[in-house]
């Protein structure tokens, strides 16, 4: 028997570099919400964001200030990573970045998932386009974290 029976999910947290770098980029390239307007605190240690409604469990992500900056995989390696993925070569793909195959993903509406190539072209963010059956897209955050959107739960 299990030790307990957890019945939702709260929220996931994602360590990053520089808190205001990340918040604008998950507020702006994924869409997230941001109940604390402005910048953060000069002092502040994390950001909650959330999709949909911010009051509901598990539509919430953390944004959390490494106590030390990490540079993690090139620029290149995870280029080279999503350039695999397209390919269906996954096991290589996973080899290229640290966290190999982990990732975060969030749906999103088909015709949301039609704008989303050109707008990361816009914002110079490169990824991985795939349709397996559903629409499927890969990218990179600015610290490394891995995230998908997709058209179908």
């Amino acid at each position: 028997m299990p030790m307990v029976s957890p019945h939702t999910f709260q929220h996931f947290g994602l360590p990053v570099n520089d808190l205001k770098r990340a918040k604008d980029f998950y507020l702006d390239v994924v869409g997230l919400k941001c109940p604390d307007e402005g910048d953060p605190a000069p002092d502040a240690r994390q950001v909650r964001l959330y999709a949909g409604d911010h009051d509901v469990a598990g539509q919430q992500l953390v944004l959390f200030l490494r106590r030390m900056a990490v540079e993690r995989d090139s620029p290149e390696a995870r280029i080279e990573s999503l350039r695999l993925v397209r390919e269906g070569d996954t096991l290589t793909a996973a080899e290229l970045v640290e966290d190999g195959r982990t990732h975060h993903a969030w749906v999103i509406t088909p015709e949301e998932f039609a704008r989303v190539p050109a707008e990361l072209d816009k914002r110079g963010v490169p990824y991985c386009l795939q349709n397996r059956g559903h629409e499927v897209i890969y990218f990179f955050d600015p610290d490394g974290n891995q995230l998908q959107l997709t058209d179908q739960i």
